[in-house]
């Protein structure tokens, strides 16, 4: 059941990112769906956030020969109005030691990085791209391009940001095929320079969270927080990092109980 509404309110309501006439049906419908399957408590949490909205990007190669333009969309929390052109240098998975094998050439450059793993060394552990970005921004990086590890010129849209703040430099993901025939070039010897530029928006929004309740029976002094995306996310190995937008739908699969 729960996936079937899932897919219904990505037909028919599309993207909910929240503060927007899509977010509002999205809170809409899920406090319906609460009331509708008989839960006795249901609540509207109202709140403001800063939203991010994507504008234009355009991202162009060099070689000093020619130019060419490569499909990439701008992750989230990045400058409103920004244009940035410099040397492209790979930097691998992102990580720390893949900037200190570039060492000062950083500086003004624009990094080429996976968002995820590739190659890497054995026990090596993946950062989220918005630490890597963090990472890159405090080597003097002047512009990031991320490569998305999935086939099929999947472009990835999540935020590079940690705290949900604007980043000070451009930041876009391009597909792995690009990402591939640019790392071949380079590897080549070839000279590439990027020009990465974008405008985005941002303002204040006003949204809810919705919450539905169940009361327990055998221990009602306790909470159990089921589903959901939380605004400000952490995982044991990373520092806090804020989600593109809370979501009002998610999918939660409750495991089944072994049998003795």
């Amino acid at each position: 059941m729960g996936y079937r509404w899932l897919r219904w309110s990505t037909e028919h309501i599309g993207h909910r990112l929240t503060g927007s006439t899509q977010g509002a049906r999205a809170e809409a419908s899920a406090d319906s769906l609460f009331r509708l399957s008989g839960l006795p408590v249901v609540k509207r949490f109202p709140f403001s956030a800063q939203a991010w909205s994507r504008g234009t990007v355009q991202l162009t190669i060099g070689d000093g020969g020619g130019f060419m333009h490569l499909q990439a969309v701008a992750l989230a929390n990045t400058p409103l109005d920004v244009a940035v052109e410099a040397p492209l240098l790979d930097a691998g998975n992102g990580l720390q030691a893949d900037l200190d094998r570039l060492g000062d050439a950083i500086t003004g450059a624009v990094l080429l990085l996976n968002i995820g793993l590739v190659a890497a060394t054995e026990g090596a552990r993946n950062l989220h791209r918005s630490e890597k970005a963090k990472l890159a921004m405090d080597r003097g990086a002047a512009a990031l391009v991320f490569v998305n590890q999935a086939e099929g010129h999947v472009l990835l849209t999540g935020t590079a940001s940690i705290d949900g703040t604007l980043i000070p430099i451009p930041a876009a993901c391009i597909a792995t095929e690009d990402g591939a025939a640019l790392r071949a070039r380079l590897g080549q010897g070839q000279t590439l320079t990027a020009r990465l530029g974008m405008t985005n928006s941002s303002a204040m929004v006003e949204a809810s969270n919705i919450i539905a309740e169940i009361p327990g029976s055998a221990r009602p002094e306790e909470v159990i927080l089921i589903g959901g995306i939380s605004i400000a996310g952490t995982s044991p190995r990373a520092q806090p990092t804020m989600a593109l937008a809370p979501s009002p739908f998610s999918t939660w699969r409750a495991p089944w109980p072994r049998c003795p």
